[in-house]
């Protein structure tokens, strides 16, 4: 179980992403909803526009949550499951009180729940940080937060606790999740040809990352 964690201020461009509306190769199942009406995906986006105004001192008001489970644990992941890790999750990070929905990704091939279980099972949660009275959502060290229960849940669960790093598609991932991959392959392969300090230094330099 990985948590990938995002904000911006666009929400039709983040509905449209989860809801695979504009991938061939993706279909996407709306698993779970709070707070909107979910007859079309401009009800969704209109939904969550309309809350968002409810505080113009908050600037990015779209939140974005991608969990990730290994192909290890594809058997159990049904819908449910997903969803009852997916509102654990966000109750253990305080997202609370406020609009959100529950959308799984699958490949335009797997249309019964038998092959829905897919070799990168993984849900998308898009939802909005100003809550339903009008507050911001906390996000203070989130991403701390999100590694820690991402571990805890792996633990209660006995899901599987992570996948080789050098195995990880990176062209999958985004944002952080992304960033940090990029740069583990990097001072992986900088370890295996640098002999000193100096030439790490400089292998990392020449991928664009820097030591301090």
């Amino acid at each position: 179980m990985i948590g990938g964690i995002t904000k911006g201020s666009c929400f039709s461009g983040c509905v449209e992403y989860a809801l695979a509306l504009k991938e061939k190769n993706k279909e996407a199942r709306l698993l779970y909803s709070e707070g909107l009406l979910t007859d079309t995906p401009k009800d969704i986006i209109d939904g969550f526009e309309c809350q968002r105004h409810l505080n113009s001192r908050v600037r990015h008001w779209c939140g974005h949550i991608s969990l990730s489970y290994s192909p290890k644990d594809a058997e159990r992941m049904s819908d449910e499951f997903m969803v009852k890790l997916a509102l654990e999750y966000m109750n253990k990070m305080g997202i609370k009180n406020t609009q959100f929905i529950i959308v799984r990704h699958l490949d335009s091939s797997t249309k019964s729940l038998c092959s829905a279980k897919n070799e990168h099972p993984h849900c998308h949660i898009v939802y909005n940080w100003v809550d339903n009275d009008g507050k911001c959502v906390s996000d203070s060290f989130e991403y701390y937060r999100n590694n820690e229960i991402c571990d805890e849940m792996k633990r209660k669960y006995g899901l599987t606790y992570g996948e080789n790093k050098d195995q990880v598609k990176t062209e999958r991932l985004k944002g952080r999740p992304k960033t940090r991959q990029e740069i583990y392959l990097a001072v992986q392969a900088a370890k295996k040809s640098a002999k000193d300090w100096t030439t790490f230094q400089r292998e990392l330099a020449q991928k664009g990352v820097t030591v301090r």
